[in-house]
This record gives structure tokens, C-alpha cells and sequence, in this order.
């Protein structure tokens, strides 16, 4: 679920933003929780926040924050984790059936050649076995790595009331 927020953001989105400045971090929550959360000014600049139409409090948020979402978000990493691992032990099962001919000195010369093609062809086999592992831990950490850098935003009560402040900023002047 995460993944798919963070990714049609990736996708879709045509500003840029640099996490180094708070409010372009700031931005970023909004839009993600965009499906979760409005936010929202009332008439006397108060930070109003919903969840299915219902107004909610800040520490209702920041628990949500804090528990739900991340359990959310580590679910989907061990997910990822998971799946990556059932393709390795796919992979090591299909490595363990792979068996090389063992070439004998009494064997003729087309035995011994018919031999070592098969022993070439399975190292092919192996060689793109792991080409495919490797790139399956490349992208499956690179799912993670988002996650995870989601996961570990706004990690304390100071910096989600600074997150309120700077959400109530950028409502201001848009």
C-alpha cells in the first residue's frame, strides 16, 4: 500500500523536493497522506485535521503516526523481505539440482566434449540465476530503502508539532 503511495508520487510528481528543507519534507507527508488525511484551515487559521470526514486531534495523528502507519510500513518491508527470500531458496534449490558430469579419463573424447558443454551450460544456468538474484535484492532494497525512509520520519512529538506548524504554513500560502 505504502509502496504504491510513495511510487505514483515518484511517478507523478513534477516538483522537485529536497528533504534537507522542512517544508518541501513537509509537503511530501501531506501529499502521501493525501488519501488518509485532510488538512485543512478554519476561519481563524486553526489547523483542522480529518480522517473519513471526521475531525481529529493532533495526538490522534501523532499515535496513528507513530504506531499504525509504522506497523503498516514494516509490514510491507517484511513483506518485500519475505518474497525476496522465497526466490532465493527457489534459487538454491534450483542450484542444488544442477549437477556436473564428472569427466573420466577413460571416457572417449565425444563423452569427455558432451561433458564439458554440459558443464558449460550449467554454469550458464547458474550464472543467470544469479544475475536474476542480484537484480531481485537490488530492487526489493531499493522497495525497502523507501519504505524505510518513510518509516523513520518525524520520529519524535517535537519534530510532528513542527510538522503541524510547517503543514499550517504551506496551507497559508497555497
Amino acid at each position: 500500500m505504502w509502496l504504491e503511495i510513495i511510487n505514483n508520487y515518484n511517478e507523478n510528481n513534477e516538483s522537485i523536493l529536497d528533504f534537507n528543507f522542512e517544508l518541501h519534507q513537509c509537503m511530501y507527508i501531506k501529499i502521501l497522506l493525501k488519501d488518509s488525511f485532510i488538512f485543512e484551515l478554519n476561519n481563524e487559521n486553526n489547523l483542522i485535521i480529518k480522517k473519513d470526514k471526521k475531525s481529529i486531534s493532533n495526538e490522534e495523528l501523532f499515535y496513528w503516526w507513530q504506531f499504525t502507519r509504522f506497523n503498516e510500513l514494516f509490514k510491507e518491508e517484511k513483506d518485500i523481505f519475505d518474497e525476496f527470500n522465497k526466490l532465493k531458496d527457489k534459487i538454491n534449490k534450483a542450484f542444488s539440482k544442477i549437477k556436473n558430469p564428472e569427466i573420466k579419463n577413460t571416457d572417449s573424447d565425444k563423452e569427455k566434449l558432451e561433458k564439458q558443454n554440459t558443464i558449460t551450460e550449467n554454469k550458464v544456468k547458474m550464472e543467470k540465476l544469479n544475475n536474476h538474484l542480484k537484480v531481485e535484492a537490488d530492487k526489493s532494497n531499493q522497495k525497502i530503502n523507501l519504505l524505510k525512509n518513510f518509516r523513520l520520519m518525524i520520529h519524535d512529538f517535537s519534530s510532528f508539532e513542527r510538522f503541524l506548524i510547517n503543514i499550517k504554513i504551506i496551507l497559508m500560502n497555497s
